[in-house]
């Protein structure tokens, strides 16, 4: 059985603590100034980490998880598996010598990340040409590791100088009298400046020169104290020994985040219907003490709460609360929650995107259902405690959970729920017996089941109070009964530290909190391994082996559940997590994903690169996105060319997928569908040709592209599947490309020779050594772009005859590995 990289990651996911990030911060290095003094007094994101210092196995549950040989020897085959992956990803035999010192040296930097101090801000981002502009900078301390990064820095110098800077798109440069080099990031419009400052790795960002000033600053920043909010975020969330960090300043975050007129939604809009227009700043702080590993959240919110907050605006919860839930289950959660509160948020947004009828529309039916109104009372009567838990168990996968929401009003509500499961019943009546309504009396109360099939079933009650539900009555019977002493979360030496937690700051009790039992989890779950071939790696490109994970004795040895809790604060909200396994922060998570994600950059600088091949990538990308919603939507790839009812052509896929480009809806209504590109009205609209279909490079006459399809029988733009005018759907589907949509070519970018008008029912010959002459002279050294079915663009040479011909099959059966 081979696994894929997305199950090996959920794996290891679940193995590092049920987050999907790095498994760093344990045990934390020793703080370095400098991560704090670069930082900005004015920045939207910004975020450090204190890297991998000693383990100490008797510090912290957390370090004597980690330090067993078993999870030793697994994160250091993780590391190995890890920089392989990046040098099997980003370097290639034909790789000229600065592209291959390049990526050397910025695997180099990731390694170096993953285990010492660093941090980076960003100051502005904007979206230019649909590429990111990031403006800021960053540091890495490299420590031990300043003179293998000086010598990769140097070889990579010596190799830029043989190979030609100018064309490798990176230009050496000073900034404030030091050395540094600027480059510009492949497929973005930001820029990076970096270099060497003593034992630290620093770069800045930005568009165009801004990138050097960004260097400058943080150069200036580095000399003077940390800003006040820094200094503000790490008081408010102490930690004993500090990990890791990041600042989110929510307003100017969302300010900057521009989306084109004409888009869905605006940031700004939904984020302060959902979350609430009173949220400023978000700080995370990780962390290591005594107990073990520790992450504190602050939401900083003024005035009233409005949005999703508004709903968890209750009186605190109780400890006692607490009694009835198993501590070994393995998920549940107790919050105050107003249900009002939430249909009001809903109600807003509807008012704001125009669906004021739709929700208006639901409420109507749900009082023709029930013959209740839901505002005015249904909830009315719902009170706004709730509480809920689930404990795995193989057996009974669907079953072993419990929920519960509380009555506010005592008197009112048992007939409102008399007449709610009347009403359920009548429904399911007319459904014609699909599936059955079933009443129960147990003592004096009286339960109701719904059942459709095994994994279709629920089970309620009204008891006191509490609204119950469960999968069956003995799910609500069991959990009344209460949890024997010893096995109430109650009881749990964590929980019990949350609650006192909570006084001693001044916070008060919790308004929510929250258990996750990662050791249950893995049990119900592990013997499910078995299934699994431990010998085969995890991915062909990442060498990693599933008999390489620890067994679970040694994954749950001494680990407690994650417990976590919100508290209402002066300034907002705070939360607390606790938890064995070292979990990843975003700060970690952001700060490790940045520089890892650097060698891949390198592996998509293709060299040489005329100043028009970018152009052209960007332009097939969009035609390729635009086929591919076309075949999202249809089920096909669009046909070649349309046709009329006798077969003959009239129109090129290229007039057919302007729906599915930006702003082209308009001038595709214009066409006249059922008459050839060239009829009297269709000639009209030729000189109206997006300009998509422009070449940058190219001199060519009005109306006339030379973006042509890999079209023919047996191509991903086959015939229309029907004759007859508007039919515009061929007869290729996604799944007849057995070759794969990354070794299958969808366009080509062909010779002045060989325009076509761009309405007009032509592309490339079904022959390659045809195809072949189509390519030759769009620049002097014979290289094409073209654009494969998985929407990548890449810069081929003319003569590399086997790679065409590979490409150009849909079921060929050849592996094409592009650069």
């Amino acid at each position: 059985m081979v696994v894929g990289i997305a199950e090996a990651f959920v794996l290891l996911g679940i193995f590092f603590g049920a987050s999907f990030g790095l498994p760093m911060g344990v045990a934390p290095g020793p703080e370095d100034p400098m991560m704090f003094k670069i930082a900005p007094e004015n920045c939207v994101f910004y975020s450090c980490w204190m890297g991998i210092g000693e383990l100490d196995g008797e510090a912290s549950p957390t370090e004597a998880w980690m330090a067993q040989p078993e999870i030793q020897v697994f994160m250091d085959k993780f590391r190995i598996a890890f920089r392989g992956s990046i040098l099997d990803n980003s370097l290639n035999e034909k790789d000229n010598p600065a592209k291959k010192a390049m990526t050397h040296l910025f695997t180099g930097l990731a390694e170096t990340v993953m285990r010492n101090p660093a941090a980076f801000y960003i100051t502005d981002f904007e979206i230019i040409d649909d590429s990111p502009a990031l403006t800021g900078a960053g540091i890495v301390g490299l420590g031990e590791q300043t003179d293998r990064i000086e010598k990769l820095l140097n070889a990579f110098e010596t190799e830029l100088k043989k190979f030609g800077a100018e064309k490798f798109g990176v230009s050496p440069v000073e900034v404030d009298g030091q050395p540094a080099f600027r480059w510009m990031l492949p497929d973005s419009q930001t820029e990076v400046t970096f270099g060497l400052r003593g034992k630290y790795f620093v770069f800045g960002m930005g568009k165009d020169s801004l990138s050097v000033k960004s260097l400058s600053e943080l150069a200036q920043n580095s000399k003077t104290e940390s800003p006040k909010w820094l200094v503000d975020s790490r008081e408010e969330l102490p930690i004993e020994r500090f990990s890791s960090m990041a600042f989110l300043d929510t307003d100017k975050a969302i300010d900057l985040v521009k989306i084109p007129d004409g888009g869905m939604f605006q940031i700004r809009s939904i984020f302060d219907q959902v979350i609430g227009d009173d949220v400023a700043e978000i700080v995370w702080v990780s962390g290591l003490d005594n107990q073990g590993f520790l992450t504190r959240t602050s939401f900083h919110t003024a005035g009233e709460l409005t949005g999703i907050l508004a709903t968890l605006n209750g009186a605190p919860l109780s400890i006692k609360q607490l009694d009835y839930f198993p501590a070994d289950a393995t998920v549940g959660g107790a919050t105050r929650f107003s249900t009002k509160k939430l249909l009001k948020m809903v109600e807003d947004i509807a008012k704001r995107t125009g669906q004021e009828e739709a929700v208006d529309d639901a409420f109507a039916e749900f009082q023709n259902v029930t013959g209740m109104k839901l505002k005015d009372e249904f909830l009315q009567a719902i009170g706004n405690y709730v509480y809920f838990y689930y404990k795995l168990d193989i057996g009974r996968p669907t079953a072993g959970w419990v929920a519960s929401i509380h009555i506010e009003d005592e008197m009112s509500f048992p007939a409102i729920f008399k007449k709610l499961n009347r009403s359920i019943e009548e429904s399911i009546e007319e459904m014609g017996g699909r599936a059955k309504f079933e009443t129960k009396m147990i003592g004096e109360n009286e339960f109701y089941t719904f059942r459709e099939n095994a994994w279709a079933e629920v089970t309620w009650g009204l008891i006191d109070d509490q609204w119950y539900f469960a999968k069956t009555v003995d799910d609500i019977t069991a959990h009344l009964a209460g949890q024997p002493k010893g096995n109430r979360l109650s009881e749990n030496p964590q929980v019990v530290e949350m609650f006192e937690f909570g006084d001693k700051e001044g916070y008060g009790n919790p308004i929510a909190v929250f258990d996750f039992n990662l050791p249950s989890l893995l049990k119900g779950v592990w013997m499910f391994t078995t299934m699994i071939d431990k010998d085969e790696p995890m991915s062909s490109k990442f060498d990693l082996r599933f008999r390489d994970v620890p067994e679970l004795e040694v994954l749950i040895k001494g680990v407690q559940p994650n417990i976590a809790a919100v508290y209402r604060t002066e300034n907002g909200f705070q939360l607390l997590q606790r938890q064995t396994y070292p979990s990843a922060s975003p700060s970690v998570t952001v700060v490790a994903g940045a520089m890892i994600g650097l060698p891949y950059l390198t592996a998509q600088y293709e060299i040489p690169e005329t100043a028009d091949v970018g152009t052209v990538k960007n332009k097939l990308r969009q035609l390729a996105l635009a086929s591919l919603n076309f075949e999202f939507a249809h089920e096909k790839f669009p046909a070649a060319f349309t046709t009329d009812l006798e077969g003959r052509p009239l129109l090129s896929w290229r007039v057919h997928v302007l729906p599915f480009l930006e702003n082209q809806n308009h001038l595709y209504e214009q066409f006249h569908l059922d008459e050839p590109w060239d009829s009297e009205h269709n000639k009209t609209l030729i000189e109206k040709m997006p300009d998509v279909f422009k070449h940058p490079g190219l001199e060519l006459g009005a109306g006339k592209t030379v973006y042509l399809a890999n079209a023919g029988e047996g191509q991903a733009f086959s015939k229309p599947s029907e004759p007859g005018g508007k039919n515009s759907i061929g007869s290729t589907a996604m799944g007849q490309i057995r070759d794969g949509t990354s070794s299958t070519a969808m366009i080509f970018e062909v010779n002045a020779d060989h325009a076509v008008a761009w309405t007009k029912p032509q592309d490339l010959p079904e022959d390659s050594a045809g195809v072949a002459t189509l390519l030759k002279r769009i620049r002097d050294d014979d290289q094409f772009v073209v654009v494969l079915c998985d929407g990548s663009a890449h810069l081929l040479g003319a003569e590399d005859m086997k790679t065409l011909q590979a490409i150009l099959t849909l079921n060929g059966g050849e592996i094409v590995r592009m650069q």
